[in-house]
């Protein structure tokens, strides 16, 4: 279930994406979840989640998965319909609107060094 698949397709597009690398990896967004834990569903819902989704999640996922989950499932998601810097940027504001603003430096900080060590 969880895991970097190969690649994604954006929306109307043939042209597979690359699975992501940096601080969209699911290496990355494993730690963000850990440190984010079980206050998940406020930031889903800043990230555009509908209530349905946010029941499927917890419906599918052990508890301890769930802001895992929703990560992968806004990723996988944002990567069809909107640039990477656009992505980082969209998660690095629900951190900091939900009062992680250190996780939303870190985001930020390893975009950057990530941007530039390429």
């Amino acid at each position: 279930m969880f895991g970097d698949t190969t690649s994604y397709y954006p929306v109307n597009s043939n042209i597979p994406v690359d699975a992501p690398i940096g601080i969209l990896s699911d290496q990355e967004l494993f730690g963000l979840a850990m440190s984010i834990g079980g206050n998940w569903k406020s930031l889903a819902t800043t990230l555009l989640f509908s209530e349905y989704e946010i029941g499927r999640i917890e419906r599918q996922h052990l508890p301890e998965q769930h802001c895992f989950a929703m990560l992968l499932n806004w990723r996988y998601t944002c990567i069809k319909m909107i640039r990477v810097n656009d992505s980082v940027l969209t998660l690095a504001n629900a951190l900091e609107s939900h009062g992680h603003l250190n996780l939303a430096n870190y985001v930020l900080d390893k975009y950057q060094r990530d941007l530039y060590c390429a």
